[in-house]
């Protein structure tokens, strides 16, 4: 068990931390730290489930919220929040949005293997050779032939108008670059007596 924790769980400290506290304010939390951890196989199955749910949601630049619109990182903010996980990671801070380039840097398991990509894991997307990542997609499926099909919120994928949360094929998918990751759940460590002390 002990081993098992060790190769998934990276222990990280952070200097500040703000928390909601109980009168609904920000509150500056020093030297609080926080772990990341691969979502549970219960944990993705309702992932896929709410990601089902906002299937032709439609589509808005920098959105995360469904009654106004999604962006592709903004998909999986949401659902993030609706399996209670409201933090990121960026960099040593920790965040409540994320870009797609922050959420592959910070928060996802590295995947080299291609074979090892399971339903739920991300894939993204480099624009024209850049070194921002600004594409992000769940993995479905890979059909037969070697094609990946995927669920994701864009405008205008490949030429073709889209402008909603849809299930797709990616066309050209090696000529874009893709990464992949696992998710990472961020989970704050705090202390009985910072929570004792909210003000």
């Amino acid at each position: 068990m002990f081993c098992w924790l060790l190769f998934n769980i990276n222990f990280i400290r952070v200097k500040h931390l703000y928390v909601l506290n109980k009168k609904l304010n920000y509150t500056k939390l020093n030297n609080c730290s926080f772990v990341q951890e691969t979502l549970s196989n219960c944990e993705i199955r309702k992932f896929l489930i709410y990601l089902s749910s906002l299937k032709d949601t439609k589509y808005k630049e920098g959105g995360n919220n469904p009654k106004e619109g999604l962006d592709c990182s903004g998909l999986i903010v949401y659902i993030y929040n609706e399996l209670g996980y409201r933090w990121f990671r960026d960099s040593l801070s920790l965040v409540t949005d994320v870009s797609a380039d922050v959420l592959y840097h910070f928060n996802v398991k590295k995947i080299q293997n291609i074979k090892q990509l399971k339903p739920g894991d991300l894939i993204f997307f480099y624009a024209n050779n850049e070194k921002i990542i600004e594409h992000v997609s769940v993995f479905i499926r890979k059909d037969k032939k070697n094609s990946f099909w995927v669920m994701d919120a864009t405008d205008y994928p490949d030429g073709r108008i889209v402008k909603k949360v849809s299930y797709r094929k990616i066309y050209n998918f090696y000529k874009k670059h893709p990464l992949f990751g696992r998710p990472l759940k961020t989970i704050k460590n705090i202390s009985l007596w910072d929570y004792l002390n909210f003000p």
